[in-house]
């Protein structure tokens, strides 16, 4: 790859900014040798892409996400654990939550669109629809991906 035969870094015009971001990370992984990554709402992979491709994390990755978009990326030679899950939320236990569903589905939640986010976003956080999803607890979730994978210091 040319990145390393020159010893540079090649970042997508509109992205500089996120260079420290991804700096950041990569110094907090590593100072606090992170050996798992939660990522809630994982919409299409882009967070645990970018932890793989920029910050050079290397560990399991459990994403949750109601409507995937990233099996073919995910798995167990990449060390990443897909879930379809209605969502993460804060009552023990699994129970039935509704799921706000916007025009564009890198918005839709458990909660109502702000109207912050209407002034900014318009149109794209336009309620569509309403599903019954069940969600869990991440206290549950640890627990469980705990023992299957044996980390100490997740993020």
């Amino acid at each position: 790859m040319i990145e390393k035969a020159l010893d540079v870094q090649v970042v997508p015009v509109g992205h500089v900014a996120l260079i420290f971001e991804w700096e950041h990370l990569r110094r907090l992984f590593e100072h606090f040798a992170i050996d798992c990554v939660f990522d809630i709402g994982a919409n299409a992979g882009q967070y645990a892409t970018m932890l793989r491709t920029r910050v050079g994390y290397r560990g399991p990755i459990v994403s949750y996400e109601r409507f995937p978009s990233l099996p073919q990326r995910s798995g167990p030679r990449r060390r990443w654990t897909l879930l379809v899950c209605g969502g993460i939320g804060a009552r023990r236990g699994r129970r039935a939550r509704d799921l706000n569903v916007f025009a564009s589905d890198r918005f839709s939640s458990l909660h109502s669109a702000s109207t912050a986010a209407a002034q900014q976003f318009h149109e794209k956080v336009t309620l569509e629809r309403r599903i019954e999803v069940r969600t869990a607890t991440l206290a549950n979730e640890f627990v469980k991906y705990q023992t299957r994978l044996g980390f100490k210091r997740p993020f």
